[in-house]
């Protein structure tokens, strides 16, 4: 069993790469349309948004990690097994991998739409995370 405060802790680092994972597909979507010939200038307000998501997504999976270690569960399958079950809480955007920014514990798999172009704009944001 997971005290409430840990439960309450774990559901909004879920929330919140839930949400960062939102801002990533949106973010990749609107990198459709790169030009590739553009100068790095240009190109920057489309790869940055991306970067920002991953690293949002990256820092919550992150304290989610962390917060499960505290939780006194297991493992992470447990922690999340007990979170869908006794509070139906989702955890799969928490323990989802993310391409160059890899979690311990996470150990999902990454199921955004990387192709084509948006696969190209995913492995070149990469460069901009801190």
């Amino acid at each position: 069993m997971l005290a409430d405060d840990i439960v309450s802790e774990l559901e909004q680092y879920a929330a919140d790469c839930d949400e960062a994972r939102d801002a990533l597909v949106t973010a990749l979507r609107e990198a459709e349309s790169l030009d590739r010939r553009a100068p790095e200038e240009k190109q920057r307000p489309v790869l940055e948004p991306v970067a920002e998501a991953l690293q949002d997504w990256h820092d919550a999976q992150t304290k989610f990690m962390d917060a499960v270690g505290r939780s006194g569960a297991p493992n992470v399958e447990m922690a999340a097994l007990l979170l869908k079950n006794n509070h139906a809480i989702e955890t799969d955007n928490a323990r989802r991998g993310l391409p160059g920014a890899s979690v311990d514990g996470a150990n999902q798999p990454f199921d955004v739409d990387t192709t084509g172009m948006r696969g190209e704009v995913l492995t070149r944001a990469l460069d901009y995370l801190s």
